[in-house]
């Protein structure tokens, strides 16, 4: 062989080697995440079909109905009701936390803390999963399934807002994963504050610097990112075994509760003391959601919109269907034996009970 050909020859498989070599680099990155997403699909993936399976037969009715629907008002408001019950479902499915755990701290996944990639990759792919997720379903029901209705919906405020929530919803859930109280209450606020920011475009005056929607959507990015680092820093932490809370200041607490007098009530059947364990455990958990919904979003809206007639209606509408539509991302915590648990087996206290199955269903 010639020498010229043999240089030829030696370039070729350099090249070759050097490609490959890329392509192999860019597989070990791809697979991580592949699996990250895969993972987030599955744990919810039965929820997942079934928005999906909402959304298809939502179009397929509304565009055979189209007519009747533009002609009724009362049709016109509730088809808008699988759009919030759809969104309400996504975000609770973006629950990405450890589902066996018996210490009751619900932080991002452990079992994938010994997968070989660093923390930044697998929060960015979680959190990238739970935004394109929920952003999709809703520009998926604007215009897909609600534009045939002639409806008027803004697409890129709320689909914003919608990623912000995300944002601050999972960094709620992993950088508190051992207060269960602090994460209800933070996740309240954080509603509260973008329902109202969502409303100041179209209410206060175009000519303030911080009320256009440009601007507002700086700060929220700017805020996004803030949050993003904060669940790096706490993600990276719980990696290496710290950031699981404070148990010392809950058990302080528990027993200053304890501690205070208060009524004794007489269980005179096995029935009455199995419901009397399931409303104290769990029971106040959807009434105190509508109050706190009621409170914190209802009352800002109405603050912001006026109290006419019209406004009244709504909100009473809206006050009448709450309950409903948080039972959906509620009544998944009630299908297990303990609500504030991950765990789904029932617990040694209650099967040593001298009580039926029935009962335990029942109550």
């Amino acid at each position: 062989m010639k020498a010229s050909q043999t240089s030829h020859v030696g370039e070729f498989l350099r090249n070759s080697h050097s490609r490959f070599g890329e392509t192999r680099l860019r597989g070990r990155h791809l697979r991580p995440v592949v699996a990250i997403a895969w993972e987030f699909w599955n744990a919810n993936r039965r929820g997942w079909l079934f928005v999906l399976a909402a959304l298809t037969a939502c179009g397929f009715l509304f565009r055979l109905f189209t007519e009747t629907i533009q002609q009724s008002e009362n049709l016109q408001f509730l088809s808008y009701m699988p759009l919030v019950a759809s969104l309400i479902l996504a975000t609770s499915f973006c629950n990405f936390t450890d589902r066996n755990r018996r210490d009751g701290i619900a932080g991002f996944p452990r079992h994938l803390f010994s997968l070989p990639i660093n923390t930044r990759l697998m929060v960015t792919c979680a959190m990238t999963c739970s935004v394109l997720s929920v952003v999709s379903i809703y520009a998926a029901w604007v215009t897909l399934v609600l534009q045939p209705l002639d409806a008027v919906i803004m697409l890129r405020w709320p689909a914003t807002l919608l990623a912000a929530f995300v944002v601050f919803y999972q960094a709620i859930i992993w950088c508190l994963c051992g207060f269960r109280l602090t994460r209800v209450v933070g996740m309240s606020l954080v509603a509260t504050m973008l329902v109202a920011v969502g409303f100041v475009p179209t209410l206060v005056a175009k000519d303030k610097f911080w009320a256009s929607e440009a601007n507002l959507t700086g700060m929220l990015i700017v805020l996004m990112v803030a949050a993003y680092r904060a669940t790096l820093v706490t993600v990276d932490a719980q990696r290496r075994g710290g950031a699981r809370g404070w148990a010392g200041f809950q058990k302080f607490a528990e027993r200053l509760a304890n501690a205070i007098p208060r009524r004794q009530v007489g269980l005179h059947s096995p029935d009455a003391t199995l419901f009397w364990i399931e409303w104290r455990r769990s029971g106040f958990v959807l009434p105190a959601a509508v109050m706190l919904t009621t409170a914190l979003i209802l009352g800002p809206v109405l603050w912001f919109t006026g109290r006419g007639p019209e406004k009244t209606t709504w909100a009473e509408m809206w006050l009448f269907i709450m309950p409903m539509l948080l039972a959906f991302p509620i009544g998944l915590g009630f299908g297990k034996p303990d609500f504030w648990s991950l765990d789904l087996s029932l617990p040694t206290f209650i099967t040593t009970r001298p009580i039926t199955a029935g009962q335990l269903l029942a109550a």
